[in-house]
């Protein structure tokens, strides 16, 4: 027969005894027990809950993966990265304003360079073939005598750097013009727009749209957007 709990009140059940663990050590919690998954195959490890993390701007994507929260400034993520060939090369993709800026500058020095190379070799090749009938002509002037230059003598300068030249500029080249189409690629455009860069006044309007506004935020069907929803 139960005796009474005096510290019971009424119509309250009596607590049901707890049995001491006899493997459990002195002055230690005791354990909870851990529920099975029904919907876990047997043998396989549970998993752990994973931890959602904020892209800059404080977007969360609730279907992504922590990897593809984790963004670069400017490239929209590891998955989204472009490499160095698809920048210059590749008229795919989408690319931010600054993406756009830094690069092109780069390729527009390159260009100066070039075309100052072809110009003074052509010059000092123009100079150093016809040095002697020009010595000549100096000569002449000096002694009185009629500063006479035959045309004969006179030798046309090298074509050899200014074909060299225009042959390194090819690479330069499409590498604005992808550069341009990725860019229209951002704004939501086709990327044969960039095509205007040739046309006078008409490429004022493509600067406008490439070097200063933004490109559409989220994914468009040119691909992801390489900002992750900044500005």
């Amino acid at each position: 027969m139960n005796q009474p709990n005096p510290y019971q009140q009424g119509g309250q059940q009596p607590q049901q005894p707890v049995q001491p663990n006899p493997y459990q050590q002195a002055g230690q919690q005791p354990q909870q027990s851990v529920q099975p998954n029904p919907y876990q195959q047997a043998g396989q490890q549970p998993q752990q809950p994973v931890q959602q993390q904020a892209v800059p701007g404080g977007v969360v994507n609730p279907y992504g993966t922590p990897a593809a929260q984790q963004s670069l400034p400017g490239q929209g993520g590891p998955a989204h990265k472009m490499s160095m060939k698809n920048l210059l090369f590749s008229g795919q993709g989408r690319i931010p304003r600054s993406t756009w800026w830094i690069t092109l500058l780069i390729v527009g020095v390159l260009n100066l360079i070039i075309f100052f190379g072809m110009v003074s070799t052509t010059l000092f090749s123009l100079m150093s073939e016809n040095y002697d009938a020009a010595k000549d002509a100096i000569e002449q002037a000096e002694t009185g005598t009629t500063a006479t230059i035959n045309p004969e003598d006179a030798k046309a300068p090298s074509m050899a750097p200014v074909f060299l030249g225009f042959l390194a500029m090819i690479p330069l080249l499409w590498i604005c013009f992808a550069l341009h189409a990725k860019r229209w690629h951002d704004r939501g455009k086709s990327g044969w727009l960039a095509a205007l860069a040739i046309i006078p006044f008409v490429n004022l309007w493509l600067l406008i749209e490439c070097g200063f506004l933004r490109g559409t935020v989220g994914p468009n069907q040119y691909g992801p957007d390489p900002l992750n929803g900044q500005v």
